[in-house]
């Protein structure tokens, strides 16, 4: 329902940030378990990942299998538009998804910025892993630790932007998100250069919390454009306008 999709949106996106916080912190120890035992990575050795593979192997099919048991409890829904035939020519039906999508121009806008919100989220992720390396120094594995507080912030930040609705689509929070994802990457410029060290450090620590702060605006910012987007979708397409809403957010990740 109407009242229900501010909050249904923050619990989803908080639980499945919970997801992609213990994913990538597995990873990053994943990468740790998979090197030669000396941890080198001279000319000659087994690279990361094939050394111990069965570790990731082991780790890899047991989520997928995980994710097919857990697919089964999905609830059956009736088709909004029981008519439709199955699209043969996926580029035309994709398209067609599209042209319905931008013509409204309300909806086209709230695509846009959810296509962004992505784009940026791709970005940080590639120079978070840099950062941690480079500018605080720290090993591979407190990589995960940094991206695990910016994903934890995005689940908290979804949660409050659920609650803040208070049963309507708040949009009026997505501002205050954007100012606040602004904020704290501008902030991460005056974080002082690394020692090495992870959590006992004030460098590494000021940047945890910085991360934790975007994420939480980044909550604030995505959630009421995606119930907007459902909300104002008509019944009978609005699986073709979530559809072209997704396309459009992983062109802007890749891009």
């Amino acid at each position: 329902r109407t009242d229900r999709i501010s909050a249904a949106n923050g619990v989803i996106d908080m639980t499945t940030m919970a997801a992609i916080i213990l994913g990538t912190v597995a990873g990053n120890y994943l990468y740790k378990w998979t090197l030669p035992d000396d941890g080198s990575m001279a000319a000659g050795d087994l690279l990361p990942g094939q050394h111990n593979w069965w570790i990731s192997a082991a780790a890899l099919i047991g989520v997928a299998v995980l994710g097919l048991i857990a697919s089964l409890f999905i609830g059956r829904l009736k088709p909004a538009n029981p008519d439709r035939s199955f699209p043969v020519n996926a580029v035309a039906q994709t398209a067609s998804d599209l042209r319905t999508l931008f013509s409204m121009r309300s909806l086209r806008l709230a695509a846009m910025g959810s296509a962004f919100f992505w784009s940026l989220g791709v970005l940080a992720q590639l120079n978070i892993d840099k950062f941690a390396q480079f500018e605080l120094l720290v090993e591979q594995q407190y990589v995960g630790h940094l991206l695990g507080m910016l994903t934890l912030g995005i689940g908290g930040g979804a949660l409050l932007a659920g609650i803040w609705s208070s049963g309507k689509i708040e949009v009026g929070i997505v501002p205050l998100g954007a100012a606040g994802m602004a904020m704290a990457a501008i902030l991460m410029t005056a974080v002082p250069e690394g020692t090495g060290i992870a959590w006992g450090s004030t460098p590494f620590v000021l940047t945890a919390l910085l991360l934790l702060v975007l994420g939480v605006a980044a909550g604030l910012y995505d959630i009421p454009i995606m119930a907007f987007i459902q909300e104002r979708s008509p019944k009978e397409s609005r699986g073709r306008i979530l559809a072209a809403n997704n396309f459009l957010g992983f062109s802007a990740m890749f891009l």
